[in-house]
């Protein structure tokens, strides 16, 4: 396990999202906000697109950590803005898998010092027992041992130039914030589709001496 520079950035994510939380709640806020239609189609049993059937043997034959017999998979459209694929549920562990696209593609290698924050249902950070990251041929994978039965439902994490977040097993929620700009990318998986990618304007950013 590897930890370090990233603190700062991860927990300013994570306090972008528990704003950004509060935003959609319907709090009044002064924040831009700006949207770009992406949405994609959803998938059902009866009408998986090739690729997702694709996607679904590759997973299986690359899954790179063990216990994957004791796992429920909830696959999604890869078509999103973190590339995600399909997040593995168990009782006390869960794996994120995601296309090796241009944010996962030697992550790993060219960060010599990670961190990795957990983040529960309601976008807050919470303790996670220990982290390990993977990549296999076509994917890149992070699986969390949870610290607490239920609590965790994501994470967050950086690199020198963008905060990534996941959260939420019902309602999965995907973060890209720039820290030279602050802005805030989101797109919300909710009615069996990615919705619209959403840009929330956060201001300038402070970061303490």
């Amino acid at each position: 396990m590897r930890k370090g520079y990233c603190k700062k950035k991860v927990l300013t994510v994570i306090s972008g999202l528990v704003f950004l939380s509060m935003v959609l709640c319907g709090c009044d806020s002064s924040v831009g906000k700006t949207s770009e239609h992406n949405s994609t189609e959803s998938i059902t049993e009866s009408n998986v697109p090739e690729s997702s059937t694709s996607s679904e043997g590759r997973r299986e034959e690359e899954f790179p950590f063990d216990g994957m017999e004791n796992l429920t998979c909830h696959e999604y459209d890869e078509e999103n803005i973190l590339g995600l694929s399909a997040i593995y549920v168990g009782e006390k562990m869960l794996v994120f898998c995601f296309q090796r696209n241009d944010i996962w593609r030697d992550y790993e290698e060219n960060n010599t010092q990670i961190d990795i924050d957990g983040i529960d249902e309601q976008g807050f950070v919470v303790d996670i027992a220990s982290y390990s990251m993977a990549e296999s041929s076509h994917f890149f994978w992070v699986h969390i041992e949870k610290d607490k039965e239920g609590e965790t439902a994501g994470f967050g994490v950086s690199d020198h130039a963008h905060g990534y977040s996941i959260y939420g097993l019902k309602e999965t929620r995907l973060g890209v914030q720039e820290w030279d700009t602050n802005i805030l990318e989101r797109q919300v998986y909710e009615n069996d589709h990615w919705g619209e990618v959403i840009r929330y304007d956060l201001g300038p950013m402070h970061v303490p001496n």
